[in-house]
């Protein structure tokens, strides 16, 4: 979840999928990329990695 944004501009793409400063062909890849933030953001990731038993082997 992306709690704060560097400008208004940002914030107005993000929340409404529009925004009247940038242009269209922009807009969309930015969205694409606040998109990617907020998922990367809000997924939780695990530092383990999973254990192998000696009976698997």
């Amino acid at each position: 979840m992306i709690k704060t944004f560097a400008d208004r501009q940002t914030q107005e793409l993000y929340v409404t999928g529009k925004s009247k400063r940038i242009p269209p062909d922009i807009a969309r890849r930015a969205m694409r990329k606040l998109e990617y933030v907020d998922l990367a953001t809000a997924t939780p990731t695990t530092s383990r990695s999973p254990t192998i038993t000696e009976s698997e082997v």
